[in-house]
């Protein structure tokens, strides 16, 4: 089969091959992430999570799904990056209800994943920048 390169597009580069492409490091993209509303995504392997919705008559938070394994890119919240900029070893409780999808650009603040069986360390989970917010990300580094 013959896949012209033109025909493919990355959804999203890590911290490694940002810092490769556009000489920004990965201190950078996290600092932005907690601090400017650049949007930070860890990618999850077979994560096992409870998806959880803000109900606004009550302010609480409720299961809206069984658990279910989920793969690819989640994002994280700014307050996980403020750990994370703090301590590299920051752990991982929730992610905000955005995949990264093109049609789901704006995260719904209203739901959220939960993680079952407690956290999960970020050390060693590979951090990434969808490729819908290169141009946000290469103006918070200007």
């Amino acid at each position: 089969m013959n896949i012209s390169n033109r025909s493919l597009k990355r959804l999203y580069l890590g911290l490694d091959e940002l810092q490769a492409k556009f000489s920004v490091s990965s201190e950078d993209v996290i600092h932005f992430g907690a601090h400017a509303g650049l949007p930070v995504y860890v990618l999850a392997d077979s994560w096992t999570v409870i998806a959880y919705v803000l109900h606004q008559d009550s302010g609480e938070w409720q299961p809206a799904s069984p658990s279910m394994t989920i793969s690819g890119p989640l994002r994280l919240h700014p307050a996980t990056l403020l750990r994370l900029e703090a301590n590299s070893s920051a752990v991982i409780s929730s992610v905000m209800g955005d995949t990264g999808k093109v049609d789901e650009y704006e995260p719904d603040e209203d739901w959220e994943y939960r993680l079952v069986g407690g956290g999960r360390s970020l050390q060693g989970c590979k951090l990434v920048i969808m490729s819908r917010d290169f141009k946000l990300a290469m103006a918070a580094f200007e």
